[in-house]
């Protein structure tokens, strides 16, 4: 498994596991095709009047958003190690492996998510972030029982 460290989520790690292993599948990433906007949205007619406001409302994607967590096969591990050197986990190996059918998506549906790339982001997203850690800290305390 591969999960860069400013993706924070409370991802079911045995579901998304079990969704790889139960397929003849390269990879496995974690994706969503639903995301909480941080602003309303507007419907707004040829007159420039607001038909419909929607306050930070949760839209579909039109394609699903891939969240930086990764379960990674032997076939992807091996196509890293004999580029050598740089390898761009996106562009040198999942893009070509997507057109082979073989990288599946594990949809994290309505579970929380935020890429916490700097400290205006973490500011930002704070309630988010809390809500994700509770989650975490919910999981694990399961896990122990």
């Amino acid at each position: 498994m591969l999960w860069f460290s400013d993706n924070l989520c409370a991802l079911d790690i045995p579901s998304m596991s079990k969704l790889y292993q139960s397929r003849s599948a390269s990879a496995c990433v974690a994706t969503r095709s639903l995301r909480r906007e941080e602003t309303g949205f507007a419907t707004v007619n040829e007159e420039h009047v607001i038909q419909e406001f929607r306050e930070k409302p949760v839209l579909e994607l039109p394609y699903h958003e891939c969240l930086g967590i990764y379960v990674l096969g032997d076939y992807v591990m091996q196509s890293i190690r004999e580029k050598r050197g740089h390898v761009n986990l996106s562009y040198d190996i999942l893009e070509g492996l997507s057109k082979a059918g073989t990288i599946l998506s594990y949809d994290i549906g309505t579970t929380p998510w935020a890429d916490i790339e700097s400290p205006t982001v973490i500011h930002r997203q704070h309630n988010t972030i809390q809500t994700i850690i509770k989650q975490m800290e919910s999981a694990s305390s399961a896990q122990k029982e």
